[in-house]
């Protein structure tokens, strides 16, 4: 199966408008090349390891994946405008199939160009 390796950006914030819409204002500045989706958490347990009520506030995550180098951009350029968010990103592939952009279809077409012009071993 074909692949285009991509990177998964996760920001964890509170869950208030403020923080939510600053983030996604830094996310639309920026552009993404993929989905954005916003999912809420609840933590587990506190700071010392204890389990926290099933009650208590909930935050929020903000999800997207990109090139990995234009999420080191983003990660580079947002990080200090968005503290005191929690940001994480990993190198991760994305299938043929599943839901691409006009942009990162375009890209995977050209890498499936340029590796089937190469020779074979």
């Amino acid at each position: 199966m074909k692949s285009l390796e991509v990177a998964m950006v996760r920001i964890y914030i509170p869950n208030d408008e403020t923080h939510l819409e600053k983030v996604l204002q830094a996310i639309e500045d920026f552009g993404p090349g993929g989905d954005i989706h916003i999912l809420e958490t609840r933590p587990a347990f506190d700071a010392m390891g204890k389990r926290l009520p099933s009650n208590k506030e909930h935050g929020l995550m903000v999800e997207f994946f990109e090139e990995p180098c234009r999420a080191q951009m983003f990660v580079d350029a947002f990080h200090e405008e968005l503290m005191p968010c929690r940001i994480l990103g990993w190198t991760t592939l994305m299938l043929e199939g599943d839901s691409l952009t006009e942009r990162n279809e375009r890209e995977f077409r050209e890498k499936e160009a340029g590796d089937n012009s190469q020779p074979h071993a």
